[in-house]
């Protein structure tokens, strides 16, 4: 990438924090004057968040990635487009609808499978490869959304791992001579690092499923089209831990199905029926603030995304 095109991509992402923090300045407004709001169950008086903050950020991030694919003829972006607004829109129908773990499923694994088109058309694949393709990546799309997903619920914690994992992805495939890849995982950085604003203690918004659904959506794409798996699984990797426990502990389940935590005296504590989770295993060593467990995963985070370095 020569001098004038990372110019014009530094002007992309100063554009994409932009029109991210204009939105997301004045989604929270119309979000809670249209009702939409969650209750910031971990605070004593749980007040009312306007919620699905995340519906700004795939505004921005498919504005953004438009402008790159225009610029720079990266012709596999409209696909990556279509996915983040198909995910996006699946999370805020959830927030209405509050659809059982299995249907989300497999409404996430058809959004996926449209990624299996890549490998169809780019490699020249036959049907049976085809098919297999099909399979493999709507099902390993729908477990990584949704692991994503579950590893939320603080303020700033999906925010900040978002930040986190784009970040150290972009870096990676950097390194790796990938700059189409790397430049839309720096974007995606850009907007959750602007909604973090929002979305750190104490929140003024909340993404919701429609922000929580994206990054990894995003991940996977980039997967298929660089071919590099095995970064996107390491970056995922406190999602997946987190969701394997969740799964040993509950099957498949939704976290409105179980009792939240007990904030006293400041703290959150364990309640008497509390499943298993990667910050409800934290816990039990003792309660905690809000800040030292968003600070706890996001530390966990970093240490593996470390690891993709050791990759390079």
């Amino acid at each position: 990438m020569n001098a004038r095109d990372l110019l014009i991509l530094v002007i992309i992402g100063i554009v994409n924090a932009v029109v991210t923090h204009f939105l997301l300045r004045n989604f929270g407004l119309i979000l809670m004057k249209r009702g939409i709001i969650g209750l910031d169950v971990n605070k004593p008086d749980r007040p009312r968040i306007p919620e699905e903050g995340g519906i700004a950020i795939t505004i921005s991030l498919s504005f953004s990635f438009i402008l790159y694919a225009e610029l720079f003829g990266y012709h596999w972006m409209p696909l990556i487009i279509l996915t983040t607004i198909l995910i996006s829109l699946i999370g805020f129908v959830d927030h209405f609808r509050n659809l059982r773990p299995y249907p989300k499923l497999v409404y996430c694994a058809a959004v996926g499978s449209l990624y299996s088109i890549y490998y169809l058309f780019d490699t020249g694949s036959g049907m049976a490869d085809a098919v297999l393709a099909f399979v493999l990546v709507a099902t390993v799309y729908s477990l990584l959304v949704n692991s994503f997903n579950l590893l939320a619920g603080f303020n700033g914690l999906e925010s900040g791992l978002a930040v986190i994992s784009s970040g150290a992805l972009g870096g990676y495939f950097l390194g790796k001579g990938l700059p189409h890849e790397a430049s839309v995982a720096f974007l995606v950085a850009i907007s959750y690092a602007v909604s973090y604003r929002f979305n750190r203690y104490p929140a003024k918004l909340f993404l919701g499923n429609s922000g929580t659904f994206v990054p990894a959506s995003i991940f996977v794409g980039l997967a298929v089209f660089s071919g590099e798996w095995l970064p996107v699984l390491i970056v995922m990797a406190p999602h997946l831990i987190n969701a394997g426990i969740r799964l040993i502990s509950t099957g498949v389940s939704s976290r409105s199905e179980f009792t939240p935590l007990d904030y006293r005296g400041g703290l959150l504590h364990l309640p008497a029926d509390s499943y298993l989770s990667l910050i409800r295993m934290y816990l039990k060593s003792g309660p905690k603030r809000e800040q030292a467990i968003v600070h706890y995963v996001l530390a966990l985070e970093c240490g593996f995304c470390l690891l993709l370095f050791v990759l390079l």
